[in-house]
C-alpha cells in the first residue's frame, strides 16, 4: 500500500485539479479505496476551500461524504490530513486561476457523479441510462445530463451542452419520443435506437462500467 502524506496527497490532488489529469490519477487510484477518498476528498476540500459554495448545490458531492463518511471521519483526525488542509487554506489564486481552478473542480465533480451513480446502480439498464439523459436534458440539468455519458462520450459532448442554455437542453429532451435496445454485444456493449417527434431515428451505443450502464456516443 502506497503511504499517503501531506505531499503525497498534494500531489495527487494538484494533477487532478489544476492539471486536469483526475482520467489517468483515477485510474491509478483503483487499486486501492481508502487512497482513492483520501485524494477525493482532498481535491473536494481544495475546490470548497478556494471556491466557497462550489458544491453548495451538488447532491451528488453529499452523497459522495454520505458513502465514505466513515473513511472521511477517519481522516479528518489524521495529522498528515490536518496538515494538508492548513496548507490549503492558505493558497491564493490569481483571478485567471480561480477560473481555471472552477472549470477543474466542475469536472471533477462530473467524476463525482459518475462514480455516485454507477455505484448506486442507477443506470442498472441501458434503458435507465436513456432515461436519465432524457430527465436530466428535460430538467435544463447539464451537469446531470453528462453523468450519464462515458468520459469519452463527455469530452466530445460536453462543449455542445455547455453553449446550450437550459430551455435549449429542455427542448432538446423533449424532441425525444422512442428508444429502444436493439442489440446486445457481449456483457460490456449496446445498442440503442432512438427517435425524434419529427420522425428523425439514430442509434446510441453505452458501455456498461462498474456495475453501471453509461451512454458512449450518441
Amino acid at each position: 500500500m502506497e503511504k499517503m502524506n501531506f505531499k503525497n496527497i498534494y500531489l495527487k490532488v494538484f494533477l487532478i485539479i489544476v492539471l486536469g489529469l483526475s482520467g489517468s490519477i483515477y485510474a491509478e487510484l483503483e487499486s486501492d479505496q481508502h487512497i482513492k477518498v483520501w485524494v477525493q476528498l482532498g481535491a473536494i476540500t481544495s475546490c470548497e476551500q478556494s471556491i466557497p459554495g462550489i458544491f453548495s448545490e451538488s447532491e451528488y458531492i453529499e452523497e459522495w461524504k454520505k458513502k465514505n463518511r466513515k473513511k472521511i471521519a477517519g481522516l479528518l483526525t489524521n495529522p498528515e490530513y490536518i496538515t494538508y488542509i492548513e496548507y490549503v487554506e492558505n493558497i491564493r489564486y490569481t483571478e485567471k486561476k480561480l477560473k481555471e481552478l472552477r472549470d477543474a473542480c466542475k469536472n471533477f465533480e462530473l467524476r463525482i457523479i459518475e462514480e455516485v451513480n454507477v455505484s448506486a446502480e442507477r443506470y442498472e439498464t441501458p434503458e435507465h441510462a436513456w432515461q436519465a439523459w432524457v430527465k436530466f436534458l428535460v430538467a435544463g440539468d447539464r451537469n446531470g445530463a453528462k453523468s450519464c455519458l462515458t468520459s469519452s462520450a463527455r469530452g466530445k459532448l460536453s462543449p455542445l451542452l455547455d453553449a446550450m442554455s437550459a430551455k435549449e437542453l429542455t427542448a432538446m429532451g423533449r424532441r425525444v419520443n422512442q428508444f429502444e435496445v436493439s442489440d446486445y454485444i457481449g456483457e460490456y456493449f449496446a445498442e440503442g435506437i432512438v427517435a425524434d417527434s419529427n420522425g428523425r431515428a439514430g442509434f446510441v451505443y453505452f458501455h456498461r462500467k462498474g456495475g453501471g450502464w453509461l451512454i458512449s456516443e450518441i
